[in-house]
């Protein structure tokens, strides 16, 4: 029966061990608490950086694609101005061999007429 005798101051420390313990746990789940509040923060606020910066990037990229058409449409003007010049020019340069062949014509008909009136 001697053994049958408990020791409360023992089990009294050990609830009291425990009880430390539970409080320990029940602060450390409280600052993970706190920084999971923290983080889900944290997250909301970078999802909405994350909407701003996609919204600015899909202005840029309308920006971007209205530049190229731009582009594309100054650059296709250009290649018909070029062509157009270019036909113009060449438009005058066969009428000025026209017009040098055509007074190279009349020169040589003068100088054979005078020629002609030479030798007689």
């Amino acid at each position: 029966m001697a053994d049958d005798n408990i020791d409360f101051r023992f089990l009294g420390q050990q609830v009291k061990n425990l009880q430390g313990d539970v409080r320990d746990l029940k602060a450390d789940h409280q600052r993970l608490e706190s920084s999971v509040a923290a983080m889900r923060s944290d997250i909301t606020r970078l999802d909405g950086r994350l909407d701003r910066v996609e919204e600015r990037l899909d202005r840029v990229e309308g920006r971007l694609d209205r530049l190229e058409l731009k582009v594309d449409v100054g650059f296709r003007a250009l290649d018909e101005k070029i062509e157009n010049h270019h036909r113009a020019n060449q438009t005058q340069f066969d009428q000025h061999a026209r017009q040098a062949a055509t007074n190279m014509q009349i020169l040589l008909a003068a100088i054979g007429k005078s020629e002609g009136s030479a030798a007689s």
